[in-house]
């Protein structure tokens, strides 16, 4: 009994349309378009930031956490900095993916409309901290 490499094809194509047609069905709610460009731009803010932190530092540590009544609490390794932008990168891509899923089985509009307020609330807190982190550093 041989691999029917026709059949596999059949499913593989019919796979790919199904997919095309779930994400054009997805892409064309203009709320997804305006919220999916602003969690990328924020996003990549983020990005940015953190890289302009990395090549500003002339040491191989960072201030990342200061405290108001004892100073600094935690000094830690440049490369570090990066993990703000990576967590805000995953929410996002758990976030996108919830909402795919739910827009399958229902087209419920508030369930999206918290899923992606909450993933650019987490990227403009990550985008504030980074600037906070930049003022402590290089000021």
């Amino acid at each position: 009994m041989g691999i029917s490499w026709s059949k596999i094809l059949s499913y593989y194509y019919l796979a790919k349309q199904r997919f095309a047609a779930f994400i054009f069905t997805l892409t064309s709610a203009l709320y997804f378009k305006l919220y999916l460009a602003a969690i990328i731009f924020v996003n990549l803010l983020t990005w940015a930031l953190a890289i302009i932190i990395k090549y500003q530092s002339a040491e191989s540590t960072l201030i990342l956490h200061y405290n108001v009544d004892f100073g600094i609490d935690y000094i830690a390794e440049v490369w570090l900095i990066f993990l703000l932008p990576l967590s805000g990168l995953i929410i996002n891509l758990i976030n996108i993916s919830l909402v795919s899923l739910l827009y399958k089985f229902r087209q419920e509009k508030l369930v999206f409309h918290l899923l992606f307020a909450g993933a650019l609330i987490v990227n403009l807190t990550i985008l504030v901290a980074l600037c906070a982190l930049y003022l402590i550093n290089f000021r």
